[in-house]
């Protein structure tokens, strides 16, 4: 009589083995760390310069604004913004004068920008300037502007391209001294809006956030990527 002795490992499929096991997860685990390398690389937050610059812009020159559009506020802002998306060509055309010099800024500067959505900015700033008026008792007149903006600005790679994003209370007002009444060109101005806006926006390109005034003049806040 004989006894038969099953091994249990013998018929044991290589798959199984606790190596091959240990290697796969390996294998796995590498995946895992080298899809978050790249991911993290491909939608991380910027850390970049931005310079900012406001103008308003007769409305005989309105063409220089130009550029790919979307909204600039939130649906239903009782005086939205449109945002132009402009190439470093069309940037450099809004803040040059037809005869090559600089565009007059109602007042502008510079902001690091380290986070995405919240980058803390704020800034605030007036131009007063006599310009002629024949009419007027002293022959000319004073134009006062005065534009502020606070809140936040981000900025990211998404999926390996830069985006930028602002959200701010923005504010511009315009007024003349002495007054006058009856003539549209002189009405005081006042604008308050929440500005919103998010896109693709690469170096040297810019965001221009644009209102046209009550005197067909346009005032625009532009921020340009370094």
């Amino acid at each position: 009589m004989s006894t038969e002795h099953s091994d249990s490992s013998s018929g044991r499929s290589p798959l199984q083995s606790p190596l091959f096991i240990w290697c796969l997860l390996g294998v796995a685990a590498l995946c895992l760390i080298a899809y978050g390398i790249v991911y993290h690389q491909l939608n991380r937050n910027l850390d970049v310069e931005v310079d900012w610059v406001t103008y308003r812009i007769d409305a005989s020159e309105g063409s220089v604004v130009q550029g790919r559009l979307s909204p600039g506020s939130r649906p239903g802002d009782p005086q939205p913004f449109d945002a132009i998306h402009m190439g470093p060509e069309q940037v450099a055309a809004l803040r040059t004068l037809a005869d090559g010099s600089p565009r007059d800024a109602i007042v502008s500067g510079s902001v690091r920008v380290t986070s995405w959505p919240r980058t803390a900015f704020t800034f605030a700033g007036s131009k007063t300037k006599r310009v002629s008026r024949p009419d007027s008792p002293t022959g000319s007149m004073m134009v006062s502007e005065l534009s502020s903006l606070t809140g936040f600005l981000g900025a990211r790679l998404q999926n390996g391209s830069p985006w930028f994003r602002i959200e701010a209370k923005l504010s511009y007002e315009r007024s003349f001294a002495p007054p006058v009444s009856g003539d549209p060109a002189y009405a005081p101005e006042a604008v308050f809006s929440h500005v919103l806006y998010e896109g693709p926006l690469n170096r040297g390109e810019g965001i221009a956030l644009r209102r046209e005034l009550s005197d067909g003049s346009i005032y625009i806040l532009v921020f340009e990527m370094k």
